[in-house]
């Protein structure tokens, strides 16, 4: 978790799938990684963050970017990010043997 600027600085090129990525640029937010990506899930876009001021902004076969800047709370390392998740996302996981599904109460 930490604070970036929203547009990178330099020269962009395309992402790990080969897409070019545009950017809007809205200055520092505050932006959190998960040890969450394709690989585990699926399509990203497939994932609902139960808090549902956190915005999916990308991510690879292993990590996922938040931004965390308009959420009520205030998210540090370690804090645990719940999702919900599209039929898609869901059977992907139940081949990935590093996921575990855990229910939360209200979740």
């Amino acid at each position: 978790v930490g604070e970036k600027p929203s547009l990178p600085i330099g020269l962009s090129s395309v992402n790990w799938t080969g897409e070019k990525v545009t950017f809007v640029d809205k200055g520092i937010r505050k932006r959190g990684i998960a040890a969450l990506g394709t690989a585990d899930v699926g399509d990203l876009t497939k994932l609902i963050p139960v808090d549902e001021q956190i915005a999916i902004l990308g991510g690879s076969s292993d990590h996922l970017t938040l931004d965390l800047n308009d959420c009520a709370k205030d998210y540090r390392l370690g804090d645990v990010v719940s999702f919900n998740l599209r039929y898609e996302a869901l059977m992907h996981t139940f081949y990935s043997h590093r996921i575990n599904i855990l229910h939360h109460e209200g979740s």
